[in-house]
């Protein structure tokens, strides 16, 4: 089965992408803050990392440059909500630091799921 960790501080985000995902067979982890994601990939690495942007603790960007200085291997898409502006000037900056797909929240869940088996395959 391929691993996957969602990353926000949106208990509610985070459920829901870990059912549906599950449902899809994949094995999912879930971490509230930047800092716990990557010791969490420590002890199971992941494939895939769906990362939101603004979070407390480390955010979503520095978490995103850890993983591309020690596990470049690691596929990441970015999520943000952070209002409009906000997201429009982070996500393009997600994409710059290495992320592979962005989405703004709220996102269509079937995207969501496309852009994972697009990533890693299928379960």
């Amino acid at each position: 089965m391929s691993h996957v960790m969602v990353v926000d501080d949106e208990p509610q985000i985070r459920n829901i992408l870990r059912v549906i995902l599950e449902q899809e067979g994949y094995t999912v982890a879930e971490a509230e803050e930047g800092e716990m994601a990557l010791k969490l990939h420590e002890e199971n690495p992941c494939k895939l990392m769906i990362l939101d942007i603004v979070m407390p603790g480390m955010e979503g960007l520095e978490t995103l440059m850890h993983l591309r200085k020690q596990y470049p291997d690691v596929k990441v898409i970015m999520m943000s909500g952070g209002g409009k502006s906000l997201t429009m000037s982070f996500l393009p900056a997600a994409t710059k630091l290495g992320a592979v797909k962005t989405f703004q929240k709220p996102f269509v869940l079937d995207e969501m799921v496309t852009a994972v088996r697009e990533l890693i395959g299928p379960s």
